[in-house]
Parts: structure tokens; C-alpha cells; sequence
């Protein structure tokens, strides 16, 4: 045998068990935990996606479906999904659902250690009223029917949300936000994230931070707001609606529209907003 077909069969030999696509088996978790109304939700995971819906039960239900890795060997996939533990912490007045990763062993990959992680799809069902926490990497998420407070930290994971109320607390990192049917106050913070917002009625102060993005908000019929933009030289602000203006600093200004109502303020650098009639 000639030394290139040697050295072209011994390579083949070092680089295939790493390129298979895994044929391993999911791995499935299911559990329900009380929760009163009103009570604390935390949820953390990373890499899969979560569907949050509400139900008129006092308790929570975490069904789960644990997905192996692509691109590794069959081994390395059956022990990561084997690594993987879905921790329920809790219960009554407080619950807390992790997506533990810690025992998702390593790979050795040319004298470098990495991991690769499953993927972990949640289905969950929690009564209505909820102090709602959920920080959520590289991942998507859903939620319907929820009032009270709710936080979501996310990165590199699109949000989609109706039927939300309350206060609305958004931290996002290269995502997108969908949202309809919204009530409240909300605060985002956003950077490299689009956002689509239908049906929003504004029932307290609110504000949004933004960089690198675009902003479609479609208000409700006869809102009523005090309106204050703060834009950098490449943040631009378009809307239908009549502007009563207060005051004006170049492009920036203080307004109202219907006569005023809770304060909202827009700042965006290198971003555009839209503001618009439903």
C-alpha cells in the first residue's frame, strides 16, 4: 500500500468516531410540585427550549425530554444524555427547576477538553399568578397566560409571550422578542435583539434600553402616554399617533399622546423604533 493511502486511512481512523451523528436515546423526566398562587417560579436551563403555559391548578408539572448532542460518537452521546439532571427544588410558596449539566462528561478533542451539551425541551404548566424568573442560554422559549411579575434573562434564544401581565422584566443578548396581548409595565434591556410587541397597553412607567436593533410597538385602542426619547445620532423614532410635544432637544423630545398617561422612555443606540396605532 503506498504511504498517502496509509496516512489518508489513519486519519480517517482518528476522525470519524467524532463526526457521527448521535443515534443515542432521549432520556425523559416528569414531576409535579405544588405552588400556591402568587408563589416564586425559577427556571434555568441552556440549550433547548422551554414551553410555559398556565393552568388553574396550585402546582407546577415539569415534563422533560432529554435530546443527545450531534456531531459525537454514539458513546460520548448515550453518557452526555446519561449526564444530564433536571433538579426540582422546593415547593409551596417557592420552586426552583435547573437544568443540571454537571455531569455531562468531557471530550478530548486534539489535547483541548470541551463539552458538548444535550439539548433539553421543557414542557411546564404553573398556575397564573406568578413571580416568574427564568435565565435561559442558547435556547427558545414560550409563555402564555401569566400575571404578576416576570423576569426572563436570556441569551442567543428568541422569546415569543401572549396573554402576559403585570410587570414585565426583559434582559436580552442576541434574540428576538415576540409579544401580544401584553398589560403592564415593561423595563428591556436589549443588545442585537429585534422586537415585535402587538396589542401592548401600558399600565405603568416603562422603559427601553436598546442597541443594534428594531422596535415594532402596536398599542392599544385609546392609550394614553407620556412619551421621552433619548437616541443617538444613529437611533431613529417613527409613529402614526398625534404627539403632543412638551419639549424638543434636536431629534429628541418629551411628548404626549391621548392626553397622557404612564411614562415611557426610548433609548436606542444604532436602533430603530416604531410606534404605532393596533
Amino acid at each position: 500500500m503506498k504511504p498517502y493511502f496509509k496516512l489518508i486511512l489513519t486519519l480517517a481512523t482518528i476522525v470519524l468516531p467524532f463526526c457521527l451523528t448521535a443515534t443515542a436515546q432521549s432520556k425523559d423526566f416528569k414531576k409535579t410540585v405544588e405552588l400556591e398562587q402568587g408563589g416564586n417560579l425559577t427556571l434555568s436551563t441552556d440549550k433547548g427550549s422551554v414551553r410555559l403555559s398556565s393552568w388553574n391548578q396550585n402546582q407546577v408539572e415539569i415534563v422533560a425530554r432529554i435530546d443527545p448532542p450531534e456531531e459525537v460518537s454514539q458513546d460520548y452521546a448515550r453518557r452526555a444524555v446519561e449526564g444530564v439532571m433536571i433538579e426540582v427544588l422546593g415547593g409551596g410558596r417557592s420552586l426552583t427547576v435547573r437544568s443540571n449539566f454537571e455531569g455531562v462528561p468531557y471530550r478530548e478533542d486534539f489535547g483541548s477538553r470541551s463539552k458538548t451539551l444535550p439539548h433539553v425541551h421543557y414542557e411546564i404548566r404553573a398556575p397564573r399568578s406568578l413571580k416568574l424568573n427564568v435565565d435561559i442560554d442558547r435556547s427558545k422559549i414560550e409563555l402564555n397566560g401569566f400575571e404578576g411579575t416576570t423576569a426572563i434573562h436570556t441569551d442567543r434564544t428568541p422569546v415569543t409571550a401572549t396573554d402576559i401581565a403585570g410587570d414585565i422584566r426583559l434582559r436580552m443578548d442576541r434574540g428576538e422578542l415576540t409579544l401580544s396581548k401584553v398589560r403592564g409595565a415593561l423595563n428591556v434591556d436589549a443588545d442585537r435583539t429585534d422586537m415585535n410587541l402587538q396589542g401592548v397597553r401600558f399600565d405603568g412607567d416603562s422603559r427601553f434600553d436598546m442597541d443594534r436593533g428594531e422596535l415594532d410597538i402596536r398599542l392599544a385602542d385609546n392609550q394614553g402616554l407620556a412619551i421621552q426619547t433619548d437616541l443617538s445620532r444613529r437611533g431613529d423614532f417613527t409613529t402614526d399617533l398625534q404627539i403632543s410635544m412638551q419639549s424638543m432637544r434636536g431629534k429628541n423630545f418629551d411628548g404626549t399622546i391621548n392626553g397622557g398617561g404612564p411614562r415611557v422612555v426610548f433609548r436606542t443606540d444604532r436602533g430603530r423604533i416604531r410606534l404605532r396605532r393596533e
